[in-house]
């Protein structure tokens, strides 16, 4: 539904905090150019290989400018270091910046002013992602519903867990995410019942 705004790009999530950050460190120290190189390289195939291909305004694949993309993240993790002298800007805010970036070409390749991400997962990256994007720029959707309802629905998906048990844990530890975000950041939620 998002996605069908004129404003705004909202393709289906490839996940790419979620399933990056606990494999960062593989990549080695992202201060050498080779190392973020290949995590960009990496990032970008696992986007164009999503299970549900992004395609740009005339129906065709988006394609991503490893080039760019890269010398996008050097510099903003550099802005980033300058802004917040105060904070410890880590390696991880490389995959932020490569995200964003993603993000960024896939709602120009949209002819979209700005996009969303519906990965449901970013809540528990939400420290740095405030630290990224700021309270000017940052903003969650909240879905409140009923557990059983958020059963049913991921019951008919063709990908992830299919067993209630499976599909009921994932989304308490989401709901305890969430829960975080709305006690330290609640202007920045907005819940939709």
């Amino acid at each position: 539904m998002l996605s069908e705004r004129e404003d705004l790009a909202g393709p289906h999530p490839p996940h790419i905090l979620r399933d990056y950050f606990p494999i960062l460190d593989k990549f080695g120290n992202l201060e050498e150019e080779e190392n973020l190189k290949i995590l960009v390289d990496h990032v970008c195939t696992f986007t164009e290989k999503n299970q549900v291909t992004w395609l740009d305004k005339h129906g065709r694949d988006v394609k991503f400018d490893r080039e760019r993309i890269l010398d996008v993240a050097i510099s903003t993790v550099d802005i980033l270091r300058m802004v917040h002298k105060d904070k410890d800007i880590h390696q991880k805010y490389y995959l932020i910046a490569i995200f964003d970036e993603i993000y960024n070409i896939n709602a120009i390749a949209c002819d979209k002013r700005t996009w969303i991400c519906k990965s449901m997962d970013n809540s528990q990256f939400h420290d740095m992602l405030l630290t990224y994007y700021g309270e000017e720029r940052l903003r969650y959707i909240y879905l409140v519903r009923d557990c059983r309802d958020v059963s049913l629905s991921f019951m008919k998906t063709p990908v992830g867990d299919c067993h209630y048990y499976s599909i009921i844990s994932k989304w308490t530890n989401l709901q305890r995410h969430a829960l975080h975000v709305l006690s330290v950041s609640e202007s920045l939620v907005h819940q939709v019942r």
